[in-house]
């Protein structure tokens, strides 16, 4: 009965029917080859057929032919549910590195800025500290003016060459470290030069 309804009675009938395409591929078989094809669903079937010689196959060799068949099927949709997997892994890591590597830039960004507000905080106390010096070296000059010109002119002197020295090594920053020290070298020792 289900031959009947999956193959068509006039399939099965009339092995030389010209209006069914699929009755040359069906009327070869023998009825357990056609009972065994009902396992592979209708449009695989005439694919499955044209692919294999199933006429000449033993109903072990069809019956292993389909079970290979499904088991091809079946890894192809394990593999796929791994790959799935896989790539939904992927997109999970890839969304975790992503975040914490935002989280590290922020982390990172906050440290900066931390440093610079620090950096201008003590850049602002030791600027006041020169400017209100100043201030004071320049009441002290105008006291000893009234006092001792002589000795005034003295610390006005000292003072502009520090300040000179002191705007010499604000022009380039940081500074060139310089030395005044000479290194001789040690007799009976040769120079890596």
């Amino acid at each position: 009965m289900k031959l009947c309804h999956e193959y068509g009675t006039e399939e099965l009938a009339s092995p030389n029917s010209d209006s069914y395409p699929k009755s040359t591929l069906v009327s070869n078989l023998t009825y357990t080859q056609a009972l065994i094809l009902l396992g592979i669903p209708e449009e695989e079937r005439e694919e499955f057929i044209e692919n294999h010689d199933v006429e000449s196959m033993t109903k072990l060799e069809l019956q292993q032919a389909v079970k290979d068949r499904d088991q091809a099927i079946q890894e192809k949709k394990d593999l796929q549910k791994n790959l799935d997997v896989k790539n939904s892994e992927i997109t999970q890591l890839t969304a975790q590195t992503k975040s914490l590597e935002e989280q590290m830039n922020q982390c990172q960004a906050e440290k900066v800025q931390s440093s610079i507000s620090k950096a201008d905080e003590q850049f602002t106390i030791h600027r006041d500290v020169i400017l209100n010096a100043w201030k004071e070296l320049s009441q002290i000059l105008s006291t000893l003016n009234k006092i001792d010109p002589k000795i005034k002119e003295t610390y006005r002197e000292q003072l502009h060459t520090m300040l000179q020295n002191l705007t010499k090594r604000m022009e380039v920053w940081p500074p060139i470290v310089t030395t005044n020290l000479s290194i001789k070298p040690t007799p009976g020792v040769k120079s890596s030069n």
